[in-house]
């Protein structure tokens, strides 16, 4: 165990480089933004310390917690961190002015991925902005580090030998569980070779109410690591393992809903205080949110994908009413049921290019007079508007099945020059930051990373979606760091995990 007092010693020190693993529930994030407020109050006029986060919601609550700092904390995300230092360069650097992001194909605008390869392009040409950088932020702390790709470290590391600048890395390697390749990686043992000072924040601070718990997660943690199974034989009485006797792999849309129908509506009936049903796959989780009967929300804290797509398509078609409900409805037929072959045709037919030619078919007439604002102001504003008042009321021949993206578009309310993705990317935060209250949850694995429970279950454990891999080992841990009180894991009896070890 390492001492915490020796932890922020380090942190505080004049040492370059200092790594911090920082398993879940541990405090980093307390200690990440008090060592920013403290070591903000100590720089110079015109200094800051920078903060770099991989997403918004964990920028909003650096925000949050750093906001007495009397603008000595700057805490932004690495993709943001780069287009800004690109920006007054991109014609310079071949790239399109005003420098734009885009998730789709759009035209005019720069990938996510090549963000930080152009930005560490740049440093590597200019050492006159790396001069800058080092001296304009002098303090960085760089969080969640074990998601960062080799280019997105590059870009401090090119300026961080700079006039004493000194950089702080908080991440836990057993929490990297998004894919990437290989190549893209960045090593956790490269981080310990090159950091001046390795230390750790190993005391549970999440489980308070239930030390036990915490202690044992963090067990687990270091069994699963090593490549052994969750030490079950050890476990405290508040995890518990439920068989699904003569079971085979639990999912859904395959006939096997009623398996985990009742035991996750008993979980939720017979728990209090907030809880999560968790799952590692998207499909899985459509299913149990159906299964739990109403009694739980979805959590929609992710798989934000096809909204950045969908708005970008939009944006791509500003001026175009025609086309903006055209991409509108192409979503809804592949989201919705109700939208048959005649209610198509009627509705492809009546949206022309500068008005609405209602026909004959009457059932679609109130749908379609959702549209008519585009025909007045064919703008992204309008669109986002269209998109929130089709979810809200949608006609009563319409169901809407995954409702996720129009809802967050629904949401958004960009004015003339913003970038429709900045715009998207402050509702995803505030939905992430909301979704810390919700009281009862399902979602994945990899949705939940971030949040915390009360309670959890793991509804699938099966050899099917815990397998005796890398990833599979850590999207388990992450799992079970999610709560805070007690953890359930439901088993099927034909393919339990090799994680459980074979024991029950």
């Amino acid at each position: 165990m390492t001492c915490l007092a020796a932890t922020r010693r380090a942190l505080r020190s004049d040492a370059p480089n200092v790594l911090v693993e920082a398993p879940a529930g541990c405090g980093k994030t307390y200690e990440a933004a008090e060592l920013a407020l403290e070591m903000g109050a100590q720089l110079r006029d015109g200094s800051q310390v920078l903060v770099l986060a991989h997403t918004n919601a964990a920028v909003q609550e650096f925000l949050r917690r750093t906001r007495n700092s009397g603008g000595r904390v700057r805490a932004t995300t690495i993709d943001a961190f780069c287009r800004e230092l690109l920006d007054p360069y991109a014609a310079r650097l071949g790239l399109p002015t005003p420098l734009r992001r885009h998730v789709g194909l759009g035209s005019g605008r720069i990938a996510f991925a090549d963000l930080a390869p152009k930005a560490v392009d740049l440093l590597t040409r200019c050492s006159a902005v790396r001069t800058m950088l080092a001296y304009r932020f002098p303090f960085v702390i760089l969080d969640e580090h074990q998601d960062t790709n080799v280019h997105q470290h590059q870009v401090v590391a090119s300026f961080r030998d700079i006039a004493s600048c000194r950089v702080r890395i908080f991440g836990d390697p057993m929490q990297a569980i998004y894919k990437s390749s290989d190549a893209d990686v960045v090593s956790w043992d490269d981080l310990m070779r090159d950091s001046s000072t390795v230390t750790a924040l190993d005391t549970p601070q999440r489980w308070q109410e239930e030390p036990d718990l915490g202690e044992w997660i963090l067990r687990a943690r270091t069994e699963l690591r090593e490549g052994r199974s969750i030490p079950l034989q050890s476990a405290p009485r508040s995890v518990s393992i439920r068989q699904l006797p003569a079971t085979d792999c639990v999912g859904f849309g395959h006939g096997n809903v009623g398996a985990l129908t009742r035991p996750v509506q008993e979980f939720v009936r017979s728990t209090t205080g907030t809880i999560a049903i968790l799952s590692r796959h998207n499909s899985h989780v459509w299913g149990l949110h159906i299964a739990a009967g109403g009694l739980v929300r979805l959590n929609e804290g992710a798989d934000y994908g096809e909204a950045y797509a969908l708005l970008e398509r939009a944006a791509e078609s500003v001026g175009n009413a025609q086309g903006l409900a055209l991409h509108a409805i192409d979503h809804l037929d592949r989201v919705a049921t109700g939208l048959d072959q005649a209610k198509q045709k009627a509705i492809l037919n009546a949206l022309q290019g500068s008005r609405i030619e209602y026909g004959r078919l009457q059932v679609v007439k109130k749908f379609l007079e959702t549209f008519e604002p585009l025909y007045s102001n064919p703008d992204l504003r309008t669109f986002c508007e269209v998109a929130q008042a089709i979810i809200v009321q949608p006609p009563e021949w319409l169901t809407i099945r995954m409702p996720v993206c129009m809802r967050l578009i629904g949401q958004v309310r960009p004015q003339p020059g913003d970038d429709p993705a900045e715009c998207l990317d402050a509702v995803v935060a505030r939905i992430k930051i909301a979704a810390r209250k919700h009281t009862k949850a399902v979602s994945t694995i990899h949705k939940a990373k971030g949040l915390e429970f009360d309670h959890v279950l793991i509804s699938n454990f099966s050899s099917a979606h815990f397998a005796n891999d890398e990833l599979s080992r850590r999207i388990a841990y992450v799992a079970l760091s999610r709560a805070r009180r007690s953890i359930s894991i439901l088993v099927p009896g034909n393919s339990p995990s090799p994680l459980l070890g074979g024991s029950s």
